[in-house]
């Protein structure tokens, strides 16, 4: 939760990264996948990718990000919990 306080805090007004995630939960909806997975994967994203990086212009671009890190954690049957 301290987490998403701080992203909150520092993201400036224009950034995508809650898009993301809705748009990524809508598409996987039904397939197995909880919204505490998809979280779990834009967290961890959001904790490498500087925010300044998640703007519209951008929004493809994190959205297959987010696809590549999801198939990844299936590949490697694993997805690191998130501790903030």
């Amino acid at each position: 939760m301290k987490f998403f306080w701080h992203i909150a805090a520092n993201a400036q007004q224009d950034s995508f990264h809650l898009r993301c995630m809705q748009l990524c939960a809508r598409i996987v909806v039904g397939n197995d996948f909880t919204p505490y997975v998809l979280k779990t994967v834009v967290v961890h994203l959001l904790n490498t990718i500087p925010l300044e990086r998640w703007h519209r212009r951008e929004f493809s671009q994190r959205m297959n990000d987010i696809m590549e890190y999801l198939h990844l954690c299936l590949r490697k049957k694993c997805l690191e919990h998130f501790c903030s």
